[in-house]
């Protein structure tokens, strides 16, 4: 059984997005060691599946990461757990997904870009890259 996070101090960053697809990245973090944690929901609303595509994350794994559900945060199964690299891509077909972010460390920057779409007949295919660091 994987643990779900406390998001109790989700620090007003983040978006609920119901658009046919959109972009999205880490807040600028200062690098300064406080925590933050950012909650994304996407919905969509004929429950067609949601493809999202990590496309760069550079976060210190020691102390951060970001987490992809297959819908809400606190009832639903965890599709990734991971902290750098490029091109990690997750389907999710329940018609929400959600990420969260959680940084705490001294390394500075956004930390991730990533970007969805969300379509009515995509394939059954979840694609996962070596060149990520998997927690």
């Amino acid at each position: 059984v994987t643990s779900k996070p406390d998001i109790s101090g989700i620090h007003g960053c983040g978006n609920t997005f119901s658009n046919p697809y959109q972009s999205f990245s880490g807040p600028y973090y200062n690098g300064d060691g406080s925590t933050i944690q950012c909650l994304w929901t996407i919905h969509s609303y004929d429950s067609s599946p949601i493809v999202l595509t990590l496309d760069y994350l550079n976060l210190d794994c020691t102390h951060e990461y970001v987490h992809v559900y297959d819908g809400n945060v606190y009832q639903s199964a965890l599709l990734g757990n991971i902290c750098s690299g490029w091109s990690w891509i997750f389907t999710s077909y329940t018609g929400t997904m959600t990420v969260l972010l959680h940084r705490e460390s001294y390394r500075a920057g956004s930390g991730f870009f990533a970007y969805y779409n969300i379509a009515g007949n995509l394939g059954t295919h979840t694609f996962l890259f070596p060149t990520a660091k998997y927690l």
